[in-house]
């Protein structure tokens, strides 16, 4: 009977260990989805509407936001379309609250 009752309180904890380590190991997915959804929601600052300008050195392919002068896509050139930068998430990453290749941080003391 006491052996019953001992193999009865093992499942219990195990299966209730597992249900806790379902819930540790999903839980920052469901964290980080909802952090780009609230990314999608604020306003667009890099200005891409108003166009990209694009520049070509003999080592490079660079393509700048017109609006905020940052850039857009950093690719050398004959990789393959191999991108340094993000680019292909820009529309997403042009939101505010987000650092893209060209913003500077200013911190001043006093």
């Amino acid at each position: 009977m006491k052996t019953m009752k001992r193999k009865q309180t093992k499942r219990i904890t195990c299966t209730f260990g597992m249900l806790i380590g379902c819930i540790l190991i999903l839980w920052p997915a469901v964290l980080y989805s909802q952090v780009w959804k609230r990314i999608e929601n604020r306003p667009q600052t890099l200005g891409l509407e108003q166009g990209l300008l694009e520049f070509e050195t003999p080592e490079f392919e660079l393509k700048i936001v017109k609006a905020s002068h940052t850039v857009a896509a950093l690719m050398p050139v004959g990789q393959g379309g191999f991108d340094y930068t993000p680019s292909d998430r820009l529309e997403i990453r042009s939101r505010n609250g987000l650092y893209h290749l060209g913003d500077l941080t200013l911190r001043l003391r006093t």
